[in-house]
């Protein structure tokens, strides 16, 4: 985004549009020149450059465009005071000194800085180069991030279109894909929007802009053009926004519009991104749940519910097979927030659904939300033990109605060795039930299942053979996963003995109820 006073639009009927820079042969070469400017000038004063940047402002093209290239590249830029002593510490030092006699000439004033350099242990050259140094035209170019030409002039005309929403009354778009991302970021920006559908059956967002509020905040302006570039990632997409500007000194409201057609004159946008926490609650919380081996998937921002005419992203899904289970934090304060909140919430039919509350919100309205939904109070860091007992009374009768399901049905298993997810996925139910289906001349054993005549095969190859590493490999022999061992030899009647850590002194030996049969 640029400063306001550098954005160059044309008005027409009722309508606005920032001047895009064309990626022309002439606007390239000037975009390359401001490039090599900017390199050329690492290790050397600001206000050096500066001076020379001004002489580009003199050519044929529009101050505010030159300015507006310049501040882009401004931000590639690192800048840093460079000085044998601290500035502030030299200044005072000098001006002390002065104020005790009037300095009337050269030669008082060098006495008063060879006083100081020497009480500094610096000398006179030192000092004087740091007297001024933390002033801007002062600093030293130290680092200068380059580009290519034609991405300065692409940056350029997105910063235009973000510069000009900055003045939106209100924004409206659409896109053809990319919702989740957006709507996360929507959210993570505190914008406030409502959704409907339009013609075309897509979800239409109406966002309100920073002029539309009782209080313009520069923060809100700033957060919704920085929508822009995520809207940008989807395969389609428009805008529309009503732009309050000032023509001939009267305000007036223009119609701004922008869509797919254009992308060749911005920069190609990526539309992933690093992780983002909306606050160090849920962040602390999704690393805790991840580092714990619970069986479920712990994902972020999974996807968009409809509440009402508005959108609700919860902070989470948990995801086990089939099962999902979303869940939301509330650690926002404000009155309003709430109430808005509470309602979105309320208006969700998803019982499955964890409500994560702190505690200093605590209030009828939040206990009174309903409908299957878990609240659960927190005090700085969501608990573990009361989600891990709601997912697990989720799971206990998502597997109860399975089992239910398949009352009616034959279960007919075939072959000396299966796969309890193959089988769970063949007759369309959870690793969990299969688990709990009563089956006829076959045994759980892990995560497979082997048929009794394949367990009494094994039994009689196993007879007589005492050293485990042996053993686990008959068994791997019948298609049995190794790790799965101990439970076929418990189910046979045999104990590992261990001698150490290595396999290969490990014996086998009979239980005491299968020595005394």
């Amino acid at each position: 985004m640029l400063p306001s006073e550098l954005l160059i639009a044309r008005t027409y009927k009722g309508t606005i549009k920032p001047v895009f820079s064309p990626l022309t042969g002439e606007r390239l070469q000037m975009a390359k020149e401001l490039l090599n400017t900017f390199s050329s000038f690492v290790g050397k004063k600001k206000g050096e450059l500066s001076e020379v940047l001004e002489l580009y402002e003199g050519l044929e093209y529009d101050h505010r465009f030159i300015r507006g290239l310049t501040t882009i590249l401004e931000r590639r830029c690192r800048f840093e005071s460079v000085s044998k002593i601290d500035p502030i510490k030299a200044r005072r030092s000098v001006f002390e000194e002065a104020n005790r006699t009037l300095v009337i000439d050269e030669k008082r004033r060098e006495e008063v800085l060879t006083s100081v350099a020497s009480s500094l242990n610096v000398s006179v050259s030192e000092l004087e180069r740091s007297l001024w140094a933390d002033y801007e035209e002062e600093l030293i170019l130290k680092d200068f991030i380059t580009i290519k030409p034609e991405y300065l002039l692409k940056s350029y005309n997105l910063s235009l279109a973000q510069t000009m929403l900055f003045n939106a009354m209100n924004t409206n778009f659409a896109v053809g894909n990319n919702y989740q991302r957006i709507f996360g970021r929507l959210k993570y920006l505190g914008l406030m929007y409502s959704i409907e559908h339009d013609e075309k059956e897509r979800y239409r967002v109406f966002v309100d802009g920073p002029l539309s509020l009782f209080k313009f905040t520069k923060r809100y302006g700033t957060s919704l053009a920085k929508l822009l570039p995520t809207i940008m990632t989807a395969d389609s997409w428009e805008v529309d926004a009503d732009i309050v500007r000032d023509v001939g000194g009267v305000p007036r409201v223009l119609k701004f519009h922008i869509d797919v057609k254009e992308r060749d004159k911005f920069p190609e946008l990526s539309g992933s991104g690093e992780e983002k926490f909306d606050s160090d609650v849920e962040l602390n919380f999704f690393n805790g749940f991840n580092s714990s081996k619970t069986g479920w998937t712990l994902m972020r921002e999974p996807e968009m519910m409809i509440a009402g005419p508005y959108v609700f992203i919860p902070d989470f899904i948990f995801e086990k097979g089939e099962i999902k289970c979303y869940m939301e934090i509330v650690g926002f304060w404000t009155e309003d927030y709430l109430n808005k909140k509470i309602g979105k919430l309320k208006a969700i039919e998803e019982d499955k659904m964890i409500i994560a509350v702190d505690e200093s919100l605590a209030c009828s309205s939040i206990r009174d939300i309903g409908g299957g939904k878990e609240i659960i109070f927190y005090r700085k860091k969501v608990p573990l033990k009361p989600i891990l007992r709601f997912l697990r009374g989720i799971e206990e009768k998502h597997i109860e109605s399975e089992l239910n399901r398949l009352k009616s049905t034959k279960i007919k298993l075939e072959g000396g060795v299966l796969n309890v997810a193959e089988a769970a996925r063949h007759y369309g139910v959870s690793r969990g039930a299969m688990k709990r289906l009563p089956l006829l001349n076959y045994k759980m054993m892990g995560d497979v299942i082997v048929s009794e005549d394949t367990v009494r095969s094994l039994s009689e190859m196993i007879e007589g053979c005492d050293n485990y590493a042996d053993v686990v490999g008959l068994i791997e022999s019948k298609g049995i996963p190794g790790k799965n061992a101990p439970l076929i030899l418990e189910a046979i009647g045999y104990t590992v003995k261990w001698d150490g850590l290595n396999i290969e002194d490990a014996k086998v030996v009979k239980s005491k109820s299968k020595a005394e049969d």
